[in-house]
């Protein structure tokens, strides 16, 4: 399946000239013991492909919201490109993307800005292909390593 990539607001580095940035921003949906999100808020959940993430990863209010018992999880400390360290509670969920439906590791912790998509619980299961700046192809993989 394929997705376009989100144009976002940005500041050119640069020059300092407000334009655009694209990103591969994909919709998913998340499931862990009160149903599907998108079914229990009636939102979509956005999540950014991201290649340089060893994990998946998402911002601690949505554990909450999915009902995750984050007292039953003994956080790991998770660094970055930042500096410090994230404790971060690290749980399986089930994942959709498309039509696909997969149980996967998810970290959820309070720095964490967006749900990322990272190598384990992401690129494990899914082949993909950047085209920038034209769109993103995602392809189910059936045998996992």
């Amino acid at each position: 399946m394929k997705f376009n990539y989100t144009k976002l607001p940005s500041l050119d580095p640069i020059s300092g000239e407000r334009g655009d940035i694209l990103r591969p921003i994909i919709s998913i949906d998340i499931s862990h013991n009160s149903g599907w999100f998108s079914d229990v808020y009636q939102i979509q959940l956005t999540a950014l492909i991201d290649s340089g993430a060893d994990r998946n990863v998402a911002p601690l209010p949505i554990a909450k919201m999915l009902g995750v018992d984050l007292s039953k999880i003994k956080p790991i400390e998770t660094s970055g490109i930042g500096k410090g360290t994230v404790s971060t509670y690290y749980t399986m969920v089930y994942f959709k993307i498309g039509g696909y439906e997969y149980e996967a590791p998810i970290g959820f912790g309070d720095s964490f800005p967006m749900i990322l998509l990272g190598g384990q619980g992401f690129f494990d299961h899914w082949k993909v292909n950047f085209d920038y700046p034209r769109d993103i192809e995602i392809k189910f993989k059936t045998t996992f390593h």
